[in-house]
C-alpha cells in the first residue's frame, strides 16, 4: 500500500491566502497605529481645548462681572437723574413761589413807598417851608406835647417873612396851625407837626 504525500489544497495553505493574511494584519497594525495616535493628539487636543474652555469661562466670569456692575451703576444714576429731576421740579416749583413773593414784596415796598411819601408830604419838621410847593395846604399839629421854647410862624409869600400873618409861643401842650397855598411856614423847636 503505498500513500500519497502530496499535499492536497483544501489542506495546505496558498501563498495567495498568506499573504491576505499577513496584509490584513499589517492592514489592523496601521489602522490600530493610527487609532493610538490619533487618541494621542485627539487627547492632546481635547486638552488643549479643555484649557481653551476653561480660560474663556474664567473670562465670561470677569465679562459678566463687570455687566452686572455696568448695570447695577446704570441703575444707580438713572435714580440720580430722577431725583435729580425730582430736585429740579421742587427748584422750579420755589423759584416760582419765590417770583410770586418777590412780586408781594415789590408791590408792598411801592405801598409802603407811596404811604411813606404821603406822611413826608403831611408832616412838617423844623424849618421854613412854603405851602404848595414844600409842604401841603391844611390844618398841622405837632406828634408830641411842645416845651415852652417851640416859636412858629405864617408870613406871607414873597415878603421874605416880613409880613407876618400869625405866630405863636405856645408855651406847651399841642398847637395847631392852619396854613394856606403861597404862604410860608416857619417852625422852631416845636418837632414834627402832622396833617389833620
Amino acid at each position: 500500500m503505498s500513500h500519497d504525500i502530496t499535499p492536497t489544497a483544501s489542506t495546505s495553505p496558498s501563498r495567495g491566502s498568506f499573504v491576505r493574511r499577513r496584509g490584513t494584519t499589517i492592514g489592523l497594525g496601521i489602522l490600530l497605529a493610527c487609532a493610538v495616535a490619533y487618541g494621542v493628539n485627539g487627547k492632546q487636543d481635547n486638552d488643549t481645548l479643555h484649557a481653551a474652555n476653561d480660560a474663556l469661562s474664567g473670562d465670561l466670569a470677569t465679562v459678566t462681572g463687570q455687566k452686572d456692575d455696568a448695570e447695577s451703576r446704570v441703575t444707580t444714576l438713572e435714580r440720580e437723574v430722577e431725583t435729580y429731576g425730582d430736585r429740579e421740579t421742587e427748584l422750579e416749583e420755589r423759584e416760582d413761589a419765590v417770583a410770586g413773593l418777590e412780586a408781594d414784596v415789590a408791590a408792598r415796598e411801592k405801598a409802603v413807598t407811596n404811604v411813606e411819601k404821603k406822611i413826608e408830604a403831611s408832616q412838617v419838621t423844623d424849618g421854613t417851608w412854603s405851602v404848595g410847593s414844600d409842604v401841603q395846604p391844611g390844618t398841622y399839629r405837632t406828634t408830641d406835647a411842645v416845651d415852652s421854647d417851640c416859636y412858629w410862624k405864617i408870613t406871607a409869600g414873597g415878603t421874605n417873612g416880613s409880613d407876618i400873618i400869625e405866630n405863636d409861643i405856645p408855651g406847651g401842650g399841642y398847637p395847631v396851625v392852619t396854613v394856606q397855598d403861597g404862604q410860608v411856614f416857619t417852625s422852631a423847636r416845636c418837632g414834627t407837626w402832622v396833617k389833620q
